[in-house]
């Protein structure tokens, strides 16, 4: 019996390229209509688990969905075995099937793409990151490999590109800003990677599964020149982060986030300066105003850590990177763990700068109002006082710094009256 429902007769007689990836992979589901919902064991309990095969719109021409004729179906039905076959190598995986779908629309034969996926499969390493209950065959990185292969050169590089990014969606604006040399690069990602599944594109952003991205970066291998390209990218979102985060800023940079920690973590080396630290200082931003403490440390401690691996332990800025760290723990009331970070930010700057620099005078000012805070208001009174000579010696006379200084100062003379009066 045919496969395909309600066929039509027609003089014609298409090959199996003719027919359009979306009816092969019906195809392959009509003949699994139950295994091809692969019945999987739930954790050891013995439940049976139904997982769809197939999820969402595949796309295709409005063809796709015209009935092929009865001597197509024929066609098909003679390489039924070939089909089931090619199913099982694939361990019926919805990626894989897809994919060898859309290059059956292309080109050969089931039996002939079925020889060539197993020809490639002698060379090809397992994808680890198959679910260990999924019991396939994990032939995959040879079905990708059929739509990696026919490429062209600029078509591969914006594919490697993209798989610098995290997993979950991409903007097209940042795929074009990390390869400025390049023109039509939203043409390749639609005619071409989407078409070939190799990236699906859900409300105008990208997305690449995480067998392709394996597959894609084993061909890449540590590329420091296209790591650098997102790297740039995300570095100038962060940058655009307010120390107070609106609920519109949280909107518009939410989807970077993943970005911004997948740059903290693989991508600082190609950066200069505090640039390797920005995506760090945005997320604790972004973080501290969902008051998600935690997320806001480890943020500071990762932007630490890079300072000084990468930077130096006496470099300036990892002094920020300590200052930053110092003022989390100070509003946390973590006094004990926020004095040695500010009185080594100080000491960084004084050695580094100066004992007269701008910067000194702000470190001079942080652990004073730490003091201050903690009622230590002996030991922040000739802090303040020095940072507040730094200042009007390099500053102009109604700059900011030296206003809030004097401020500073008048509160904490005040404080020091009244504790005077209570004692």
């Amino acid at each position: 019996a045919s496969p395909w429902p309600d066929a039509k007769d027609s003089e014609l007689s298409p090959k199996p390229s003719d027919l359009g990836p979306i009816y092969l992979i019906r195809y392959f589901i009509s003949l699994y209509e139950t295994t091809l919902l692969a019945p999987l064991q739930k954790g050891g309990t013995g439940e049976m688990l139904k997982v769809p095969l197939l999820k969402g719109d595949l796309g295709g021409s409005q063809s796709d969905s015209v009935s092929p004729s009865n001597s197509a179906s024929a066609q098909i039905d003679a390489e039924r075995e070939a089909a089931i076959a090619l199913c099982a190598w694939l361990g019926h995986l919805p990626l894989a099937i897809e994919l060898v779908g859309r290059y059956l629309a292309e080109t050969g034969t089931i039996a002939s793409v079925l020889a060539e996926l197993k020809a490639r499969s002698l060379d090809a390493v397992a994808i680890d990151e198959v679910p260990d209950e999924m019991s396939y065959e994990r032939n995959v990185r040879s079905a990708i490999g059929l739509s990696w292969e026919p490429l062209e050169e600029r078509e591969r590089r914006v594919l490697l590109m993209v798989s610098v990014f995290a997993i979950g969606p991409i903007k097209l604006g940042w795929v074009v800003d990390c390869l400025p040399e390049m023109e039509g690069v939203e043409g390749v990602l639609d005619r071409v990677l989407v078409k070939r599944s190799l990236l699906e594109k859900r409300e105008g952003r990208y997305q690449m599964h995480a067998l392709v991205r394996a597959f894609v970066g084993g061909m890449r291998g540590d590329d420091g020149e296209l790591g650098g390209g997102v790297a740039g990218v995300m570095v100038r979102i962060a940058k655009t982060i307010w120390p107070v985060v609106t609920l519109d800023e949280q909107a518009r940079v939410r989807g970077a986030v993943p970005q911004m920690e997948e740059v903290a973590v693989r991508w600082t080396e190609g950066l200069e300066g505090i640039d390797k630290c920005w995506c760090c200082i945005g997320l604790a931003r972004f973080y501290e105003g969902l008051s998600l403490w935690p997320e806001v440390e480890r943020c500071y401690e990762r932007s630490l850590a890079i300072s000084k691996a990468q930077l130096g332990d006496r470099h300036p800025h990892t002094a920020t990177s300590l200052n930053n760290l110092a003022e989390l723990y100070r509003a946390m009331s973590r006094y004990e763990a926020a004095e040695p970070l500010y009185v080594e930010a100080l000491a960084i700057r004084k050695a580094e700068l100066g004992d007269r620099h701008p910067e000194t005078a702000t470190s001079l000012c942080n652990l004073a109002v730490f003091y201050h805070s903690t009622e230590q208001f002996d030991r922040a009174l000739p802090l303040l006082e020095e940072a507040l000579s730094i200042r009007q010696a390099v500053l102009p006379a109604e700059h900011p710094d030296i206003l809030s200084t004097q401020e500073s100062l008048v509160n904490l003379r005040q404080a020091i009256e009244q504790q005077n009066r209570a004692s």
